[in-house]
């Protein structure tokens, strides 16, 4: 089965096993919600980015990949036998974006075997699904980019649960930081503002400007960002001192984890997935665009990239930021950005059941920094969730006002949209509000729980 546009032609091959959910399905229920990030976010591309050649080329490397990862599984299997368990160091579930994009909850590596063809199930679904349109382009690259990270993760963790991950895993999971008591230890300071966002830092190139990352890391530190560095930013700053001979981890040791392989990140994918679950008891298993609300509406989560991000890197920030995870890359403008539409937002509460019109949070997906000034900045704003509570929004906002005083020399131009009530205005501003909000400005109701799709 394969289809052509352009001179480019994508084979996906015979599929034949049962899978646990329709897997057509599972790719139709998942447009919903691209098409939900459409109706709030504007897409704007240069003429020079093909967004149809981009598309069709992350799908043949999905395809590719399928192939790689069911022969190197296979060989995982063979050495430990189909009955040996997938299981990882207090992680209930250690395989939840498996189970959030096919349904399939993998007990042994018997079951981790089948998430390949249930991949090529999907990009198959994909195939017969062609049709010249923007949106069908949009969801092809951005469902093939999470498809990419199933793959990767199937691999990754059967890999860890075959070998002594204490001893000689990753460093990710030796951090008791993402274990699920420690989920949940995070998730209480993140939904009272004690800790404003999570921050995933990585780096394409060792060509940037050291001084300047960790410039952010640190401010961001000192403001209880829980921050994880992976892959190769991880192995910079891990040999670059900051004060004395103290690296930024030996500095914040709480708050700046480091993450050495690139694919460790996926754990924190895979954590915010859990979340979902852990605190609001969502089904996890095959519910991509309640999840993805979740994380969209609920946790302030940021992904900084320093370096033109390549190929391979290109389907993980994809497959994050249709999550809700706002991606910002430093210091090259894009070819491609993703921005909240300009129109008010206005969004179902099913708490409260009323529509309510809610701010422009996050205010991009994916967005450039040209200076470390930008990125603080970003991250920041990013980090602001419609659904968080008077209380959180208060703590965000004092460190946001407090940021563009100091970088920008002036209040954020966007103060009036974000204060819902008089209890969010922070403190440095309260005895001039007025003069900051203008006389239109009036309380609104706080979101509760906000569904974005359907």
């Amino acid at each position: 089965m394969g289809i052509r546009a352009e001179n480019v032609k994508i084979e996906i091959g015979g599929v034949t096993r049962e899978a646990p959910y329709n897997q057509d399905e599972l790719v139709a229920k998942a447009r919903i919600w691209d098409e939900t990030l459409l109706k709030y976010f504007d897409i704007d591309v240069r003429p020079e980015f093909n967004v149809p050649a981009t598309t069709f080329t992350i799908m043949s490397l999905a395809v590719k990949l399928a192939k790689k990862c069911r022969e190197d599984l296979s060989k995982i299997v063979n050495e430990f036998g189909q009955t040996w368990e997938v299981k990882l160091p207090d992680i209930s579930r250690p395989t939840p974006i498996i189970s959030l994009v096919t349904g399939l909850e993998p007990k042994t590596l018997s079951d981790i075997l089948e998430v390949p063809e249930l991949v090529k199930q999907q990009l198959l679904a994909l195939v017969e699904g062609y049709r010249d349109d923007p949106l069908y382009y949009v969801h092809a690259l951005l469902h093939s980019s999470t498809l990419i990270v199933t793959l990767l993760e199937s691999v990754y963790v059967a890999q860890l649960a075959t070998y002594d991950c204490v001893q000689e895993g990753d460093a990710c999971l030796k951090h008791p930081m993402l274990n699920d008591p420690a989920v949940r230890g995070v998730g209480v300071d993140i939904v009272s503002g004690t800790m404003p966002g999570v921050v995933v830092a990585v780096c394409t190139t060792r060509q940037i400007n050291v001084n300047e990352v960790i410039r952010v890391l640190r401010e961001l530190a000192q403001r209880n960002f829980l921050i994880i560095v992976a892959g190769l930013l991880a192995k910079i700053l891990e040999v670059t001192p900051v004060e004395g001979d103290q690296t930024i981890f030996d500095l914040f040791p709480e708050k700046v984890l480091k993450c050495s392989p690139l694919l460790g990140a996926l754990h924190f994918v895979g954590v915010l997935i859990r979340a979902a679950e852990i605190f609001a008891g969502k089904n996890i298993a095959a519910n991509y665009p309640e999840i993805a609300n979740y994380v969209l509406t609920k946790v302030g989560v940021a992904l900084a990239v320093w370096g033109p991000p390549p190929l391979d890197l290109l389907p993980v920030a994809l497959a994050a930021l249709r999550l809700g995870v706002s991606t910002i890359v430093a210091p090259v403008e894009l070819p491609v950005t993703i921005k909240a539409k300009k129109e008010k937002w206005t969004a179902q509460d099913t708490v409260q059941g009323k529509v309510l019109e809610i701010e422009h949070s996050p205010s991009a997906l994916l967005t450039y920094a040209k200076t470390p000034e930008d990125m603080i900045i970003e991250i920041m704003r990013n980090c602001l969730r419609p659904c968080e509570n008077s209380k959180c929004r208060l703590t965000k906002l004092s460190h946001y006002v407090d940021l563009y005083m100091r970088l920008r020399g002036t209040t954020p131009p966007d103060l009036q949209e974000l204060i819902r009530t008089e209890a969010e205005v922070p403190l440095t501003l309260r005895e001039r509000m007025r003069e900051v909000l203008g006389p239109e400005w009036k309380e609104r109701e706080v979101p509760i729980d906000i569904k974005l799709f359907g």
